[in-house]
């Protein structure tokens, strides 16, 4: 493929097709960001950082605080409707990012557990601001290519994974500070292409969006199990980068081949069946998992579940001019304050393990299986095919502020549900286009 070839062609969804080279190859540069969280989870074990604390609570904390920068982001561009990126933040995001690994570096050498707290909250900054940059970026071009980027994205990140783990302990310390990097440089030069789904600032900030609460739910209840399985299984972190390439390396070749017959509901509905059947190993006492085989499964089963995050997320922001950040950042949010609660009981389940008590270990398994059934099944159950997940729009009237806080905080500006019209309305128009040209 060549990084500097346009994209020309249509599919007949009106998505671009991608022949023969037509796909930027630095979009990529995602994929290099996620496999700095990978050599992250490295570098932090081998210099045994978490002994200033506890795998945990160091665990909770850098959650929590990705989590409120999550939020804090996403909360300034649905009040604001401002862009707040530039290449200002593209630099910053990349400093903090390089100043992560040199204050954990400096804490182990000084003992000190605030020089780790620093760390923590220049990595919990910087992952927040380069994951919202990079969906901003993929998600205002057209799904097709958007798919093959997230996708191509999460196979690149696995194959650089494992070349850094290859090369030993001091490749490990250099990937820390040069993925970020590699990854801004990136962001910078893919943000100078024009992007393709970008609206109208009248029309972006004529809609005010509701949070999108089923998501949140569903990738909370799922990070919830991954991390419960994971630190039931001891927190061996090589399978988690398995399970990000298969999914991935599944859903590229429809994407690429037969993209308008490429239906990825499909990627949804197996992630349960993939968790339970972990679920199940896990209650399988006095059987070793030498292979990793339920974190694999699991792993397999929420990245599959991300991808498709990926996909529907960044779909939904290009069709209606959903701000990316808004959705990813809370989406993700969501799952950051879940995946602690799961850790903590993943390491309780696995001392009841060692004292004997199976009995109990078994009731939560079984427990986290009723759920994930449950809230795949309720979730995942569609209205109609222009449900969008349940993401509903307030259309503003004038101004372009909430009903009852005009421009000048009076309560002169109305606002009517969106639901019945403006996305219902847009699906119509393009239903309608089809039909008259045959398409």
């Amino acid at each position: 493929m060549s990084d500097d070839a346009g994209v020309t062609q249509s599919e007949p969804d009106g998505s671009p097709a991608l022949s023969g080279g037509l796909f930027p190859m630095r979009f990529l540069g995602f994929g290099l960001f996620l496999a700095w969280g990978g050599t992250i989870s490295q570098f932090e074990q081998s210099i045994d950082i978490a002994s200033l604390s506890s795998p945990v609570l160091r665990f909770a904390i850098g959650s929590v605080l990705t989590a409120l920068a999550l939020l804090g982001i996403a909360a300034y561009v649905h009040a604001t409707g401002r862009d707040p990126w530039s290449t200002r933040q593209v630099v910053v995001a990349g400093v903090l990012a390089a100043l992560f690994p040199a204050a954990d570096l400096a804490a182990m050498a000084t003992g000190a557990f605030a020089l780790d707290l620093c760390a923590l909250a220049c990595k919990a900054a910087a992952t927040a601001a380069l994951f919202l940059m990079w969906t901003r970026r993929l998600s205002a071009e057209p799904p097709r290519v958007a798919w093959v980027a997230f996708a191509g994205s999460m196979i690149l990140s696995t194959a650089a994974f494992v070349l850094v783990m290859a090369l030993g302990h001091a490749a490990v310390v250099v990937a820390v500070f040069a993925l970020p990097l590699a990854s801004c440089v990136l962001l910078q030069i893919s943000d100078r292409l024009p992007a393709e789904g970008e609206p109208p600032a009248g029309e972006r900030n004529a809609v005010v969006w509701k949070l999108p609460w089923r998501l949140m739910v569903l990738f909370a209840a799922f990070a919830f199990a991954q991390t419960a399985i994971g630190h039931y299984d001891g927190s061996v972190l090589n399978a988690y980068e398995w399970g990000r390439l298969i999914p991935a390396a599944i859903a590229i070749v429809p994407i690429l081949v037969a993209f308008d017959r490429f239906n990825p509901e499909i990627i949804v509905t197996l992630c349960p069946a993939l968790f339970i059947a972990a679920l199940a190993l896990c209650g399988v006492h006095g059987m070793t998992d030498d292979l990793g085989l339920r974190k694999l499964l699991s792993s397999t089963g929420y990245y599959a579940l991300e991808m498709y995050f990926y996909f529907s997320l960044g779909a939904l922001s290009y069709r209606y001019g959903i701000r990316s950040e808004w959705l990813f950042g809370t989406v993700w949010a969501a799952s950051m304050l879940a995946a602690p609660l799961g850790a903590a009981l993943g390491d309780e389940l696995l001392a009841l393990d060692g004292t004997g008590d199976f009995a109990t270990v078994d009731l939560a398994m079984g427990a986290i299986a009723t759920v994930l059934v449950l809230t795949g099944s309720l979730l995942l159950a569609r209205t109609s095919p222009d449900d969008a997940w349940g993401v509903k729009g307030v259309r503003l009237s004038s101004g372009g502020a909430v009903a009852g806080q005009g421009a000048e905080g009076s309560s002169s500006v109305r606002a009517t549900p969106a639901t019945s019209d403006y996305l219902r309305d847009r699906v119509r128009q393009c239903s309608t286009v089809a039909r008259h040209f045959g398409l």
